[in-house]
Order: C-alpha cells, then structure tokens, then sequence
C-alpha cells in the first residue's frame, strides 16, 4: 500500500524546496506528507482560499496542514481574480485553476520554493479535467500522475496516518448548481449553510446540497445513506420553510466512501 508513498519521496527528495497545492483533501495530504518526509519538514503547503469554499473546507485545511506540521501559507484570492466563473459555465474549473496556480506561485516565490505541485491523481486522467490545462500552463508538477498513483492506495495511506482531523472528499460549491446557469455569488453561501444544517439534523459527515428550481438533491456516501433516510421528514420539514422541496439520493454518491 505505500510503494507509490514511497517512490513518490523518492521523487520529491530531488526536486528541491516544494510548495504544495493544498486542499486539505486526500490527494493534498497524500502528497504533502510525502514532501514533508522528502525535506525533513522543509516545504509548504499554499491553501488558496476562493470565495467558492466553505468555511469547513477552510478549517479541515488548516486542520490537516497543522497535523502534518507543515508550514501553512493562505493565499486569498477574491472575485476580481475569476472573471467569469460565476457564468458557471464550462470554463468554471480552468478558470478557478488558472487563479489558483498563479496565487500558489505567488505564495511560492517568498520562501525560495523551487518547484510547485498539485496534488492531481492517475485516476484523474480518465476524466474530462479542465483544470489540467491549468496546471499545464502554470508549470505546475502532477507527480501522483507521473508516477501512476491512484485514489485507493491515497486514501489508503492518509487514514493509516492517524493524524486526528477531518479528512474528507470536499469540492467548489459551483458543483451544487445546475451547470451553465449564471450564479449569484450569495446562493453559495446560502448552500454552504444547507449543507451544514443536513450535517445538525441527520448526523452525517459527507454532504453534497444540489439545489436547482426550489428543489434539492441531497446526496451522502453510500454508509451514511440510512442517516438522511432516517431524518427525511426532518430535513423536508425544515427545508420547506426554505421553500427547497428535498429529496435524497439513495444509492449515494460515488467518490464519498
């Protein structure tokens, strides 16, 4: 399970001063603990933090890179450094990535880093990834990619790390609203607080709010399905005032578990 870990340190020993793109999520953690065991402690980790995140995808970082004992740069990077992603159209993901590299650069160029990383997966490649073309164009190493390293031996690694934080599957709140539909920046918040009010009334970790048209499809990972079941009448009761109809997605939502 951690051969990939390894070839990965390997990698990294010779690259120089790392700044890591870091999420907070799996890969970013993966790929920062790695850094970390490469330099004996001596990379960054650039959390970019965008007016499409929530306040809980913003602490699980810090949480992360603080449990890592990595030193923590937040980049912020405000509306004017995305124009048009709030036409949420197919452009989102390179746009919100373009913004992203170019602060994570920035961030980079004060402590000397040599090299910046992201932490963008093997198994990303067989999807339609926008954001590659970012990376591409940002200089930016995808070593996880290079070396063949997927989603199971990553997610595998950062739960035997015992680091005592949330560590979850969170995206850009874009991702909730109908695709190709302009977005008013206000109704993200107004998800991320939906999604924090299914977490209080149905005890559940994962949350995906998908709202379009007064209604909501609201999807969990397939383990924690029962919870939202089980609170159906509770989370449609409370919603209504809202005026958001809920239903649940009762297979659950694949790339959660």
């Amino acid at each position: 399970m951690t051969e990939g870990h390894d070839r990965l340190v390997d990698r990294l020993r010779s690259a120089g001063r790392v700044a890591v793109a870091f999420s907070g999520g799996f890969d970013s953690v993966f790929l920062l603990s790695a850094a970390m065991e490469a330099s004996a402690g001596d990379c960054v980790a650039v959390f970019v933090d965008l007016p499409m995140l929530s306040d809980r995808q913003r602490s699980d970082a810090v949480a992360a890179a603080e449990a890592l004992g990595a030193q923590l740069i937040v980049a912020e990077v405000g509306w004017d450094r995305l124009p048009g992603i709030l036409d949420n159209d197919g452009r989102r993901c390179y746009i919100c990535k373009k913004a992203v590299y170019a602060a994570v650069r920035e961030a980079a160029s004060g402590p000397g880093c040599d090299l910046c990383v992201c932490g963008d997966n093997a198994d990303d490649l067989r999807t339609h990834r926008p954001g590659r073309a970012a990376a591409e164009e940002m200089g930016i190493m995808r070593p996880l990619e290079e070396l063949g390293i997927g989603r199971a031996e990553i997610v595998g690694k950062v739960r035997s790390l015992g680091l005592g934080c949330r560590i979850a599957k969170e995206t850009c709140l874009l991702t909730r609203l109908p695709a190709d539909r302009p977005v008013d920046a206000g109704v993200l918040k107004d998800i991320a607080s939906y999604e924090e009010d299914v977490r209080r009334i149905c005890g559940v970790d994962q949350v995906r709010f998908r709202l379009g048209d007064g209604r909501a499809l609201v999807q969990t990972s397939a383990a924690e399905v029962p919870l939202l079941v089980g609170r159906l009448a509770e989370l449609a009761e409370h919603f209504s005032d809202e005026g958001i109809y809920i239903d649940i997605d009762r297979e659950g939502y694949e790339g959660l578990d």
